[in-house]
């Protein structure tokens, strides 16, 4: 079996906190916007008349998502869903005031042929995939609307492409009819 033509419709998505509590969402496909970071250059004259290449660190990944639904609920506990993170409020919080809390996310994007899905970080046994997990990503924007006749959130989440260290924050995984691996849990390190 080949890879599809296309991605279209719909695709899957996981966001875990470090706490590791993970929560699955849908998205239309063309809801999602994946801004990858520049990795610029700059040509700097010498006095031979000649030019050298500088390199320009990358710059921040930034993921736009419309996630259905915005209350969310798992394992028995009924967060507040994307707006109560925004407002840094734990997970099975179902009221309270906005704080300074900042958590870390993964978040995972998964398009694939497979059917009975349920996790997108999961492991898929067979099928087209497409899967692309961002760590250590930090949620910077989120809205509520009800511009399509019922409530959605609309939100962004930064990731930096590598950490202190210098290891991948990005992970990108293609199987063409082929078992995914799944990614685990997340606790706020880099991906494996």
């Amino acid at each position: 079996m080949s890879m599809p033509d296309q991605w279209t419709e719909i695709a899957w998505v996981a966001i875990s906190d470090e706490d590791g509590n993970q929560y699955q969402f849908g998205t239309i496909t063309d809801t999602i916007d994946v801004s990858w970071g520049a990795r610029d250059i700059e040509s700097i004259a010498t006095v031979s008349a000649g030019r050298v290449t500088k390199f320009i660190p990358e710059e921040i990944t930034e993921i736009n998502l419309e996630i259905f639904p915005v209350g969310i609920s798992s394992a028995g506990t009924t967060p507040n869903g994307i707006h109560g993170w925004f407002m840094g409020l734990s997970p099975t919080d179902t009221e309270g005031i906005v704080t300074f809390t900042r958590k870390k996310f993964r978040v995972t994007v998964l398009w694939t042929t497979a059917t009975g899905i349920t996790d997108a970080a999961g492991a898929i046994g067979s099928g087209d995939s497409l899967r692309v997990s961002f760590w250590n990503c930090y949620l910077t924007n989120a809205t509520m609307d009800f511009t399509d006749d019922l409530l959605k959130a609309s939100c962004t989440f930064k990731c930096p492409a590598y950490d202190r260290a210098g290891s991948g924050l990005i992970k990108a995984e293609e199987a063409d009819d082929a078992i995914l691996a799944t990614l685990g849990a997340y606790a706020g390190a880099a991906p494996s």
